[in-house]
């Protein structure tokens, strides 16, 4: 991988981190609206004198503005939302339409019906950056590096990255055209791709030098079943110890970070404690011994490591469970909960903070590596990597 390459693939993990990282889920659907879908119940009188003036606004611009044709209810309501939103000065309550909402269910879910292909942006354009193994995408011919000119013959200039996902996802069994100019070539192919449903791989493992490691892209639905596999099939390896790679990963669905995490602690360790609006502290812990409570172990961070993977290496660090190897995390400490609207668009809501077992609150202080470490330049020399295992060699 060179340097352009490595560029491009960090600009990819940074914009998938920020469309999807800040949904550290509590149970969602857990806390459905009260009704329809919509809205929960308000006393009217305790916002209407204020939000009255929203569509007096509407009227006179309807009226007097010079350009009408531009005015979208759609567009000005979505606005308003976004306005509201920002004066919580709260990065991670937010607005998700409902192509984005639609795209953040599957994300966790770990499945969805597209071509299979991770993309991204280099200099303004699409690129992908690599198709997955044995996915349509693959199959057709598309490669790592190719620029997506077109999509069902409609250019891609100017798309965001979440437009550009949106119309090349659909059901599966159906077709969708890609004009791609392949790296170094000079004219553009057109390739027609047949969608299917893609199951994302969360966690993976291998062997080096007697040592299990075992990485985590983040925490989707079937994380704790697919982590349960990759454990057993490392314990019939008897590896000497583990590395928990945890870099770049944002998060996800705290039940399944409790799930994969208490298999390293004893009964009764704490896992987190989350401090709710009213100061009301809940304090979750390991019902049981893990079947890994004494093996050696090693955990990886990075400053891309977000939520769920800072409840797991703060709660493994503060039960002296593990040495953490690499630069200090993120540090977002709000859970939150998802709320969806009536149109398919959705409410993210902070609805709680969470601290480490010893109480530290992430958002403030991140979770600090015991050694760090500073990536190497070159991208095969993975340093950090090596002193995890070195040091388990011990």
């Amino acid at each position: 991988m060179n340097r352009n390459t490595k560029s491009l693939f960090l600009l990819a993990l940074i914009l998938v981190f920020f469309l999807s990282a800040f949904s550290f889920f509590a149970g969602v659907g857990a806390a459905p609206f009260l009704s329809g879908g919509g809205g929960l119940q308000v006393n009217s009188g305790e916002i209407a004198a204020e939000f009255d003036k929203l569509p007096e606004i509407y009227a006179i611009l309807k009226q007097d503005y010079v350009d009408k044709d531009t005015l979208t209810l759609k567009t000005l309501s979505e606005a308003a939302i976004k306005g509201m939103l920002s004066t919580l000065n709260d990065p991670f309550t937010n607005y998700l339409d409902a192509s984005h909402y639609r795209a953040e269910m599957e994300f966790l879910s770990g499945k969805f019906e597209g071509i299979g292909a991770h993309v991204g942006l280099e200099d303004s354009k699409i690129v992908i950056i690599s198709p997955m193994p044995g996915s349509p995408a693959e199959k057709s011919g598309i490669r790592a590096g190719d620029t997506i000119l077109k999509i069902n013959g409609e250019s891609t200039a100017g798309l965001t990255l979440n437009e550009t996902v949106t119309r090349i996802r659909g059901p599966k069994g159906t077709p969708v055209r890609l004009e791609v100019l392949h790296r170094g070539d000079a004219a553009p192919v057109e390739l027609e791709v047949v969608r299917a449903e893609i199951e994302v791989k969360t966690v993976s493992s291998e062997m080096k030098e007697g040592i299990g490691i075992l990485r985590i892209s983040y925490f989707a639905e079937q994380t704790a079943e697919g982590f349960r596999e990759e454990v057993q099939k490392l314990l019939a390896e008897n590896p000497k110890g583990i590395v928990l790679d945890l870099r770049f990963n944002p998060g996800g669905l705290l039940d399944t970070v409790v799930r994969v995490s208490t298999p390293f602690l004893k009964q009764g360790d704490v896992v987190l404690h989350t401090v709710d609006s009213e100061k009301n502290k809940v304090t979750t812990t390991a019902q049981e011994d893990g079947i890994l409570k004494d093996m050696p172990l090693a955990v990886l961070i990075n400053e891309f490591s977000a939520s769920g993977s800072e409840v797991m290496s703060g709660a493994l660090q503060d039960n002296k469970r593990a040495v953490l190897f690499g630069t200090e995390s993120f540090g977002k400490s709000a859970v939150n909960i998802i709320r969806p609207l009536s149109d398919g668009s959705a409410l993210v809501v902070t609805t709680a903070r969470w601290l480490t077992p010893e109480g530290r609150q992430i958002g403030k202080d991140k979770i600090r590596p015991d050694v760090e470490i500073k990536p190497a330049e070159r991208p095969d020399d993975d340093v950090q990597l090596r002193a995890a295992l070195d040091y388990l060699k011990k």
